[in-house]
């Protein structure tokens, strides 16, 4: 039973999706505050993700999800 959920979920780090909110470009934030995202993703919203942060698993290409640790400190930043 778990197998057939764990199959169904997006790996939204994949190399195989397009880059269609400019996280390549916000690649220096990393290992930088996410607080100085902010105002820096142009159009794109905003999602900063902390290790205990519950987000719903909707796919927006063009939001840009920030992944931080318990500190804030970005760890990657990807579409979705």
């Amino acid at each position: 039973m778990m197998a057939g959920l764990v199959s169904g979920c997006v790996d939204e780090a994949d190399p195989a999706r397009a880059d269609t909110c400019g996280a390549a470009a916000l690649a220096g934030f990393v290992g930088g505050p996410a607080s100085a995202l902010e105002g820096q993703t142009g159009t794109h919203p905003l999602r900063v993700i902390g290790p205990d942060t519950m987000v719903a698993m909707d796919a927006v290409p063009e939001r840009v999800n920030a992944h931080t640790d318990a500190e804030g400190i970005v760890l990657r930043i990807v579409c979705g």
